[in-house]
């Protein structure tokens, strides 16, 4: 039965006797083999869902030894030379595997495989984002009916994601490595990653707070075992012209180092008669500290300006029962000379990863975030059919910064016939968000779609100063369990407890309110593989998110509201198969509303 067992391997190139213990330990298979048979050798890497006869046999690709099994396991011996006086050729042994998908990271649930997630979820390689040269997020999901961009990558929307409808929470629906960023205004430098995965629908259990349209991941680019350099250049758009740098590689004695750095750089014009300039550098370390025990680490610096060009159009104070007709989407509109908006962002993480046994494994996870954003951008109020516009000129600071660790456990057991697969672990998390202490909104004057736009300026100063205006704190507990069931059936059921403490504060720097709770956001799902390759399933999840921020129309402005509760219904299949696959869903999602009240107070 040991030697049936299938286990999950991710072993790279190593001493070839560590390797094998590891498989050993992995699969509890007793493994023997002569020391002098391997020294000085190195094991090809292995990858998969294997029994451990093929996680050997992974490992001793081109080594001239080969895999022998008898009663009482499994070892190791020399190819055997031939004794015939006739010349014979080495033996060829020629060996493939399926490539695999990165798993799906869904926080309290751990990773897993696309079908082994209740819930619906997409991934975009770093390959296809190469291939069909996707520069900003608006386009990685644009394959998908559920996903809308909600802007383009030159405008202070250039994050924005509806997914089912719902947009993204800011500071709870974008992940870097499971862990949270704050999305405002930044279009993240997809050179970078690995791949971009959405996991649809509400997330409370997995993730905390968030907005229950879905969670975006983005995972970024590791260490390669061996080592690679790529340089690429290309021009889009006008004339925006980018250099692109991405190597990686080991180091160190048994290559215990392993690094992997990407830089780039773009400049030009836009479609939108803007100007962008971006700069952007990542580097992941990761640090082979024993065969079991892993030290990573991942930082990512962006600077990103666009001058020129304008945001949106709002139509608010729109008179008529039809739009105006359309113009040209390179038409400049652009009437104030001096827009633009310029985000910073960097990011630091690092972790420690330990195959504890070969069923468990632990870490514990430290992310620092920060965004910095200020912009003096044009919002056009479209007021009549005859294409007649007012101007407005905002001119804003922002900051957030966003601190997280987070320790988690996951494995495997068995209490009779049934298959554990369960989660636990604690996480904290704190956002501090800053704003403008005198934000600027200024109608600046009128234009029209269909003539050359007058130039409009401003008299008045600017002020970029901020004040801190909430706090936001998390500590929550999570745990999981997957049971195996009989004949395909599986069950999944999670509780995140979550101690939420929100305090807002005044231009004069006092608290003006507190806001504290302890909400348990549930999660259970049922799963039928009627055949390996397809999984159709029912689920349930609750979602929390933090309560909206009130606009400076409002009498009640910059008050931030408290949060809010989702619930969602799905019922979906999906399946995986040779030369195809697909997904279908049904859900229904009941979330509560936040709108203007007639008093002029924005409210819940």
């Amino acid at each position: 039965q040991a030697l049936g067992k299938v286990a999950h391997f991710e072993l790279p190139t190593g001493p070839l006797d560590q390797v094998l213990l590891t498989i050993s330990r992995q699969g509890a298979v007793p493994i023997s083999f002569e020391q002098r048979l391997l020294h000085g050798l190195k094991s090809a890497p292995v990858s998969g869902d294997l029994t451990a006869s093929e996680a050997i046999d992974q490992a001793l690709r081109g080594t001239g030894l080969h895999r022998v099994q008898s009663d009482i396991g499994l070892s190791v011996q020399a190819d055997a030379p031939s004794d015939s006086t006739t010349p014979q050729l080495k033996t060829v042994t020629v060996t493939g595997q399926k490539v695999e998908q990165p798993k799906i990271i869904a926080g309290a649930l751990g990773s897993a495989s696309e079908l082994n997630t209740p819930f619906s979820t997409r991934q975009v390689s770093s390959a296809e984002i190469e291939e069909r040269q996707i520069k900003a997020l608006g386009k990685v999901f644009s394959e998908d009916t559920s996903v809308v961009s909600n802007g383009d990558t030159f405008s202070l929307n250039a994050y924005s994601i509806s997914v089912r409808g719902l947009p993204l929470d800011d500071g709870g629906s974008y992940k870097i490595n499971g862990l949270p960023i704050y999305m405002t205004t930044v279009e993240l430098p997809l050179e970078a990653f690995d791949s971009v995965q959405l996991l649809k629908g509400a997330s409370g259990f997995m993730y905390g707070f968030g907005a229950p349209g879905g969670v975006i991941n983005f995972v970024t680019k590791k260490p390669t075992d061996e080592t690679t350099l790529s340089v690429d250049a290309g021009m889009r758009s006008n004339g925006v012209y980018s250099e692109h740098v991405d190597t990686g590689g080991r180091v160190g004695a048994d290559d215990t180092f392993g690094y992997r750095l990407n830089a780039v750089h773009e400049e030009g014009e836009t479609y939108s008669h803007s100007n962008v300039h971006r700069d952007s550098a990542s580097l992941s370390l990761d640090a082979r500290i024993t065969p079991d025990l892993t030290w990573t680490a991942d930082t990512l610096y962006q600077e990103r300006r666009i001058n020129g060009g304008i945001q949106d159009f709002d139509l608010s104070s729109y008179t008529g029962d039809k739009l105006p007709k359309p113009i040209s989407g390179r038409t400049d509109l652009s009437a104030f000379d001096d827009t633009f908006f310029q985000s910073r962002i960097w990011l630091a993480a690092t972790g420690l990863h330990w195959n504890v046994t070969p069923d468990w494994s632990a870490s514990v996870d430290y992310s620092h975030f920060s965004d910095k954003r200020v912009y003096a951008a044009e919002w056009m109020s479209l007021l009549d059919k005859a294409g007649n516009f007012r101007d407005n000129l905002n001119v804003g600071h922002s900051i957030a910064i966003y601190d997280q660790v987070q320790a988690m456990a996951q494995g495997s057991f068995s209490t009779g016939p049934i298959d554990h697969k369960a989660v636990f672990g604690v996480s904290w998390q704190g956002l501090t968000r800053r704003s403008s202490l005198n934000y600027l909104s200024a109608d600046i004057g009128g234009n029209n779609l269909y003539d050359t736009p007058d130039r409009l300026t401003y008299d008045g100063s600017f002020d970029y100063s901020t004040y801190r205006t909430a706090y936001i704190d998390q500590r929550a507990v999570f745990a999981s369990d997957t049971l195996d069931l009989t004949h395909g059936w599986s069950l999944l059921a999670g509780l995140r407890l979550t101690d939420y403490t929100q305090d807002t504060y005044g231009k004069s720097g006092s608290r003006t309110s507190t806001y504290h709770e302890t909400p348990l956001t549930p999660t259970v799902a049922l799963m039928y593989k009627p055949r390996p390759d397809t999984t159709f399933y029912a689920s349930y999840v609750e979602a929390l998110e933090s309560g909206g921020t009130a606009g400076i129309t409002y009498k009640n402005a910059n008050e931030v509201l408290d949060p809010i509760k989702s619930k969602q219904y799905e019922v979906g299949v999906k399946t995986d198969r040779k030369n195809w696959g697909g997904s279908a869903a049904v859900f229904r999602i009941e979330r509560g509303a936040e709108y203007g009240n007639s008093q002029n107070y924005y409210v819940q």
